[in-house]
């Protein structure tokens, strides 16, 4: 079950800025209670950590992953175990998982692509864990 090269690289980067968030987060209350140079770097580390809080909100508003089902080609009734409801396909084959693409990477002008792995590279994304 794929996932697109951008939706891997941005929960990548997503649990990178949470390890250090928190290093950061760590070290500034570490240094705190010291020595008036480490109340500095206390300081320092809390600045660097809201700069890499508000890369990390970006990120996440607009990676917001959801799953591609293929049409499977049989009926499902409701409840049948081993399927899943997809918008605009009906119930579906979990085994039909596809892959999983980020929804703001698949969009172009607010419409979603047909083609759903050829989107443009580097994604909206990526290019807000990158902060840009």
């Amino acid at each position: 079950m794929p996932k697109r090269e951008c939706c891997v690289a941005s929960e990548l980067v997503i649990a990178d800025l949470r390890r250090q968030i928190d290093h950061l987060t760590t070290v500034a209350f570490t240094n705190a209670s010291c020595s008036q140079a480490y109340q500095e770097q206390a300081r320092e580390a809390l600045v660097a950590r809201d700069a890499l809080a508000v890369r990390l909100a970006a990120v996440v508003e607009r990676h917001a992953p959801f799953a591609l089902y293929g049409e499977c080609g049989h009926d499902h009734a409701d409840g049948d175990p081993g399927t899943i409801l997809v918008d605009d396909v009906g119930l579906v084959c979990e085994a039909g998982h596809a892959g999983t693409v980020c929804y703001e990477c698949d969009t172009d002008a607010g419409e979603v692509r047909e083609d759903h792995w050829n989107a443009t590279y580097p994604c909206p994304t990526v290019r807000a864990a990158e902060g840009k």
